[in-house]
């Protein structure tokens, strides 16, 4: 990655930080995570994220909020704590999927 690229990134992180406030790329938390290929993480990995992605979690999040909340639901919105645990469900049969495949996770 060129010094153009880093300031890109740096640049980026902190706009999206300032615009959205409650998003940013922590890297104590996801560490080499850039929106365009940042600084390697420990392990080697440069990690990706983006709109795309995002999109695609943002209408499921809306969609088991319509679970909660619709005629077969319980009549309320979501806790955190039970999006949490539908997510932590959902991801721990991704991760599983991706080892019987023997795809690096």
């Amino acid at each position: 990655m060129n010094t153009f690229q880093k300031q890109a990134n740096k640049l980026a992180s902190r706009w999206i930080s300032k615009k959205a406030g409650w998003w940013n790329f922590d890297p104590n938390i996801h560490p080499g995570l850039s929106l365009s290929g940042g600084e390697p993480a420990s392990d080697g990995e440069t990690y990706l994220n983006g709109d795309q992605p995002a999109d695609v979690m943002d209408q499921a999040l809306h969609d088991i909020e319509d679970a909660y909340t619709g005629e077969y639901g319980i009549g309320r919105p979501p806790k955190p704590v039970e999006m949490q645990a539908v997510f932590d469900f959902c991801f721990g049969g991704w991760k599983k999927r991706m080892e019987e495949k023997n795809e690096t996770v």
